[in-house]
C-alpha cells in the first residue's frame, strides 16, 4: 500500500481516534464496493474473499486497522462486537456469522447491484462441502476494476496511522478487562522480544506473498523501528520500575533497623544515667 501514496494525505501526522478511524474505514468501504456486486466478504483473514483484499492491502495492515477502530483488542486480539456493530452501522450493511469449516467467522455484504447473475445471495452459496472456497471475487465485478486516488488515499491514511500508532500495542492496557491489576500488566523481557518477532515475523511473510514486487518501504521501516522501540522501552521500564520497589523496601527496612528511639520510650541514655551516678 505504501506504493500508492501518490501525495500527502490530509490527516497524515494527525493522531486518530477509534471513532474517526471507524469513520475512515466506513468511507474506504464504501467508496470501493460503490458499484460493486453484491458479494459477501470475510472480516478477518488473508483469504480469496477476505475484506483485505477488497481493500487491496494486506491481512496485517487491515488487522492493525481493526486494533485502531476497536474492535480488536489485547495480546490475542479479541474480537469487541460492541465495537463492530458501531462501525457496521456507519457503512448500513448486513452482516452475518457462516461457519466454512467449523469456526465461525464474521462476512459483510457490500455491493448495490443485487440482481446479478454474479451476485452471491449467502456466504453458504461461495463455498462447496467441506469449506472450500469455489465463488471467488472477480475483478470488474465484485472487486472495483479502478481504484480511484481518493480511495487509494484513505487507504494510505489508515496504514499511516496504524504505523505510526504503538505497534506494540501497549495500549492494550487501556481496554482489557485486567487493566487495573498493576502486577498482571508488568510483563517479562521474553514478552516484549516475542511481540517484536512476531512483528518482524509478519513484516517477512507479507513481504514473501509480494515476490518480485517486494520492496522496503518507508511503512516497513515505521513499522519495525517503533515494535523495536516499544520492546526496548517496555523492558527497560520494567527493570527500573522493579530495581525501583527494591531499592525502596531495602531502604524502610534499613531505617526500622537504625532509627533510635531511646529517648522516645523513656529509656535513660548513658550521658543521662552519668549524671544521676555523679
Amino acid at each position: 500500500m505504501a506504493g500508492h501514496n501518490c501525495g500527502e494525505s490530509p490527516v497524515a501526522g494527525v493522531v486518530m481516534s477509534s471513532v474517526q478511524s471507524k469513520k475512515l474505514l466506513a468511507d474506504l468501504v464504501m467508496k470501493l464496493s460503490m458499484g460493486t456486486v453484491c458479494y459477501w466478504w470475510r472480516l478477518m483473514g488473508d483469504e480469496a474473499n477476505s475484506l483485505c483484499k477488497l481493500l487491496d492491502t494486506s491481512w496485517n495492515d487491515l488487522r492493525l486497522m481493526l486494533r485502531k477502530c476497536g474492535i480488536l483488542y489485547g495480546p490475542a486480539d479479541s474480537f469487541k462486537t460492541s465495537e463492530f456493530e458501531k462501525w457496521r452501522d456507519l457503512i448500513g450493511c448486513h452482516y452475518t456469522i457462516y461457519r466454512p469449516k467449523g469456526k465461525p467467522v464474521y462476512f459483510l455484504k457490500f455491493g448495490q447491484k443485487e440482481e446479478d447473475a454474479f451476485a452471491v445471495e449467502k456466504p453458504k452459496g461461495m463455498y462447496s462441502l467441506g469449506g472450500v472456497l469455489e465463488r471467488v471475487p472477480i475483478v470488474g465485478i465484485h472487486l472495483p476494476g479502478i481504484r480511484t486516488k481518493i480511495s487509494r488515499r484513505l487507504a494510505a491514511s489508515l496504514v499511516n496511522a496504524v504505523a505510526d500508532d504503538d505497534c506494540g500495542d501497549r495500549s492494550d492496557s487501556k481496554t482489557t478487562p485486567d487493566d487495573n491489576n498493576n502486577d498482571n500488566n508488568k510483563r517479562s523481557m521474553s514478552t516484549y522480544i516475542t511481540k517484536l518477532i512476531d512483528v518482524v515475523k509478519q513484516e517477512i511473510m507479507f513481504a514473501s506473498q509480494q515476490g518480485s514486487k517486494c520492496a522496503y518501504t518507508q511503512r516497513s521501516e515505521r513499522v519495525l523501528r517503533r515494535a523495536a522501540v516499544v520492546a526496548v522501552k517496555a523492558s527497560l521500564s520494567d527493570v527500573i520500575e522493579a530495581w525501583v520497589d527494591r531499592i525502596g523496601e531495602e531502604k524502610e527496612v534499613e531505617e526500622c533497623i537504625s532509627t533510635p528511639a531511646a529517648s522516645d520510650t523513656g529509656t535513660i541514655s548513658t550521658g543521662e544515667l552519668s549524671r544521676r551516678l555523679i
